[in-house]
């Protein structure tokens, strides 16, 4: 048992931020690169409060386009700006990962680990210099986590479970799949040798504070749009994407054994939506097009609903096999930053992802098996294994690697325990050794 030193940590944090800016040198001439699909309207959204103060959107929320026209306020409309705040607070997710390690083991070395772990993840690496909610709403996750775990070893509950309530509206404001992690994590404030009166109180204040908090934005989106609500969003996933792969899983059960099915959905997509625009007459482009129109959304909340109800099992099946596919997804594309294919940055992307991937797996494992020291932190670990599990079970069978990144700071924390378990499996076997010899 030890303590945390300075340096390891600014190092950590250097090192992040390094392994970053050598791929920013590749977008910095390029800002296309680091566009995706959603990125535009992400950037149309924070030029729209730039230029006439509106948020012209129903289906977004506030939290990341704020953050963009927060930075194009100060140093201009520039892209590449945005990444490198997203580089900064990526590497500082490194350091919090470095931080809830050394909360629940009391083991500097191992904690080190942990942070570097999340360093060199290239997962990490990737979406970090993309113009994508998922860098901003991991680091605000991540600190919610924090202080949760805190307030679990603290005393000082109360202000603990104010600021993790509040970071964690924050991060539901910047996307709003983390709307419902608060049912799942709520009742571990009800835990610890308190009276029942202040852990009811405890749980009280953990939830109003997060309502409270995100409050202000449904009765925003009720008084623009007459509807109460967080976002659209889970209107168009609900028919875009939980019914097609209910429908694409009843047609191919095996699909789901099928690593590339991406563009099967994306068919069954379609189609779904092809037959909603002749049963109600629309000329709509796509699903995303009627995203601010409240009857229209309604109409596809419904009709997806419809597929999910009449098939609960199907629905299961597709959320326990996103389970798979968020934890082991495709390898980023790095080619789109360096404009070209490059075997070298591939083959060692995927080696240092299926190493990390390998050591959380042990590390969950040795919590089954040997339950080593940190197993008596079992609030702590299983807090975490919620989390992961919540980020995971929600894509369903969509299996794309951004889905991934919200849930790789508590994967790089169960790979330093298998690391740490690891050694402590050659440390015995050389001590054995050492004795047999004797």
């Amino acid at each position: 048992m030890n303590s945390l030193a300075p340096k390891p940590i600014l190092y950590i944090f250097l090192l992040s931020l390094t392994l970053r800016l050598i791929f920013f040198v590749f977008i910095y001439d390029h800002p296309e690169r680091a566009f995706e699909p959603d990125s535009f309207g992400y950037v149309r959204l924070a030029e729209s409060l730039l230029d006439t103060q509106t948020f012209p959107s129903i289906f977004r929320t506030p939290g990341y386009p704020f953050f963009i026209a927060t930075i194009y306020s100060i140093f201009g409309k520039f892209p590449q700006t945005v990444l490198l705040f997203q580089y900064f607070f990526d590497s500082l997710t490194a350091l919090f990962v470095v931080f809830i390690f050394m909360k629940i083991s009391g083991h500097a070395r191992y904690s080190y680990m942990a942070g570097l772990i999340y360093a060199a993840n290239p997962f990490a690496i990737f979406y970090s210099g993309m113009m994508l909610s998922e860098t901003l709403f991991g680091f605000l996750l991540l600190i919610a986590v924090y202080f949760f775990i805190l307030s679990l070893k603290s005393h000082k509950k109360k202000r603990y479970f104010i600021i993790s309530a509040f970071f964690l509206a924050l991060g539901t404001l910047c996307r709003p799949i983390s709307l419902f992690l608060p049912l799942l994590i709520a009742p571990f404030t009800l835990l610890g040798k308190f009276p029942l009166r202040e852990k009811l109180l405890h749980l009280l204040l953990f939830i109003m504070v997060f309502i409270i908090s995100i409050a202000p934005w449904f009765l925003r989106n009720y008084q623009n749009y007459g509807r109460c609500t967080l976002s659209t969003v889970s209107d168009i996933n609900i028919f875009y994407y939980e019914a097609p792969a209910i429908k694409l899983v009843n047609d191919t059960p095996l699909l789901i054994f099928h690593v590339g099915c991406n563009k099967s959905f994306e068919i069954v997509q379609k189609n779904f939506w092809d037959k909603i625009k002749i049963k109600y007459n629309w000329n709509d482009k796509s699903p995303f097009s009627i995203s601010n129109d409240i009857l229209k959304t309604d109409i596809l909340r419904k009709e997806g609903l419809i597929v999910i109800k009449e098939n609960v099992l199907s629905f299961l099946l597709v959320h326990s096999n996103g389970l798979a596919r968020t934890l082991f997804p495709f390898y980023p594309h790095f080619e789109k930053i360096f404009g070209y294919d490059l075997k070298t940055i591939k083959i060692t992307s995927s080696a240092i992802d299926v190493a990390i991937t390998g050591l959380f797996l042990f590390g969950i494992f040795s919590l089954l098996w040997d339950k080593p020291e940190i197993a008596s932190n079992k609030t702590s670990i299983v807090f975490m294994m919620i989390i992961i599990f919540y980020f995971s079970f929600l894509p369903g069978l969509a299996g794309y690697s951004r889905f991934k990144v919200p849930i790789l700071p508590y994967i790089s924390i169960f790979s330093a325990l298998g690391f740490w378990r690891i050694c402590e499996l050659f440390r015995v076997r050389k001590k054995r050794i050492s004795q047999i010899r004797r």
